[in-house]
């Protein structure tokens, strides 16, 4: 990205179009006077600190600070009071997952640049709009960035400087890039502000809420638990079964399974994928067979993670539970962390999130996954070899899926030959 002025550039004229928009309550909000770093702010690269109620942030070869959690916001302003003390700054609307897209105001002083500009999903750009005449402001200064319908405007000190109209971006994530015009980037960012914005005379502000986001720590009210009346108890003891033969083909496993008691000789239904990959910033959740829901269940897949933080982890989810929105309140996880550990999780009914990991399992970046989970227990499988075994869970009834938790958009969770046979208890 630090390099698109190697690029043609196709310069296009544009009408602004008069749109009275009105802003509303802040969606995020900063000015680090207290000494304190939103958890929301994701800054990647880099090195920072607070001194005297400022942000001050240096980066060698490009940094980004993120707001994903906006990641379904529509219309809105980022603004941010800052000092340029050495590279360039460019303030991003509605950034997609892949961190390219979206539009971009550059502001240069260095090479004298400050344009509206946007980007594809392959950071190819596109100059809407170039303020010519203008220099980048010494010293501190306001800039901001409104994305209102297909309307693009940028502002210098409250003054309206570019516009440009454009629909190929309709909601995104806010985000302030910082590269260098030599060696090193060195900015002081006093605050940083997103505010909804609204035409109408009645502010409404948007759903802020990603339809995809998986998080351990619920946010809502908990789901009603399902009645025994409603779903039969099933007592199971798993048996301790040591290695399970691997292959290709789920049939002839899901047969061996029942040949050693694992699970029983019942009617089932068998569903197959080829993989999912997620590499995306946040804890993110990608749903799998239409929903279909099951308490008792087989799943597998072959695992791929590449991190880039302790923290992150890949992992198959089972017995989903969501609310109204989509969002995933409830549910079974078995997969790998950052440290190469087999990781299982489960969140009860009071919404507390408990864990189990082992090591000296996996050998570095993955392996095969399979778990059964039947009625009350849950036994676990790594490369056909037992991990965990008859371990209590939570009974209830969900869908399947992928979830991540990682916190930089180069990590990988990268499942392939995924499989879940539900069977009755």
């Amino acid at each position: 990205m630090s390099h698109r002025r190697l690029l043609i550039l196709l310069l296009w004229c544009c009408v602004l179009i008069p749109v009275s928009a009105q802003d509303s309550a802040p969606l995020f909000s900063a000015d680090f006077d207290d000494d304190v770093i939103p958890d929301a702010l994701n800054i990647q690269y880099g090195t920072y600190e607070i001194n005297d109620g400022q942000l001050d942030y240096t980066v060698s070869n490009g940094g980004f600070l993120v707001i994903p959690s906006g990641i379904d916001w529509t219309d809105y302003a980022i603004e941010t009071q800052l000092t340029i003390l050495d590279g360039s700054v460019w303030i991003q609307a509605r950034t997609d997952v892949d961190l390219c897209s979206g539009y971009y105001l550059t502001l240069n002083p260095a090479e004298n640049i400050i344009d509206l500009s946007l980007s594809d999903r392959d950071c190819n750009f596109t100059v809407l709009d170039t303020a010519d005449g203008l220099t980048v402001p010494e010293g501190a200064f306001t800039v901001r960035v409104d994305v209102m319908g297909e309307n693009i405007r940028a502002y210098l000190d409250d003054e309206l400087i570019l516009s440009a109209t454009d629909a190929q971006f309709a909601s995104g994530y806010p985000t302030i890039n910082v590269f260098p015009t030599d060696e090193t980037a060195h900015i002081l960012f006093d605050s940083i502000l997103v505010t909804a914005l609204s035409a109408d005379i009645e502010q409404v502000e948007p759903t802020v809420e990603p339809t995809q986001v998986s998080t351990s720590k619920p946010t809502i009210e908990p789901i009603a638990k399902a009645t025994d009346e409603a779903v039969p108890l099933v007592d199971v003891d798993l048996p301790a079964i040591n290695e399970i033969p691997l292959g290709d083909d789920p049939n002839r496993m899901i047969e061996s399974m029942v040949e050693l008691g694992l699970i029983p000789d019942a009617e089932g239904e068998l569903y197959t994928t080829e993989g999912v990959t997620i590499a995306r910033i946040g804890a993110w959740f990608e749903p799998l067979f239409d929903d279909t829901s099951s308490r008792h269940a087989v799943m597998s897949g072959d695992i791929f993670f590449l991190p880039n933080n302790e923290a992150e982890t890949c992992l198959l989810s089972a017995r989903i539970e969501r609310d109204e929105r989509g969002i995933a309140q409830r549910y079974l996880d078995v997969g790998i962390n950052a440290l190469d550990e087999v990781f299982i999780g489960e969140t009860a009914d009071n919404g507390e999130y408990s864990l189990a990991t082992q090591e000296g399992i996996l050998t570095a970046s993955g392996g095969n996954i399979l778990f059964v989970a039947y009625g009350d227990r849950l036994s676990v499988y790594v490369n056909g070899r037992a991990v965990f075994q008859n371990v209590a869970i939570t009974r209830r009834d969900g869908s399947f899926g992928v979830s991540s938790n990682t916190t930089t958009s180069y990590s990988v969770c990268h499942v392939t030959n995924l499989w879940v046979y539900t069977f009755e208890g």
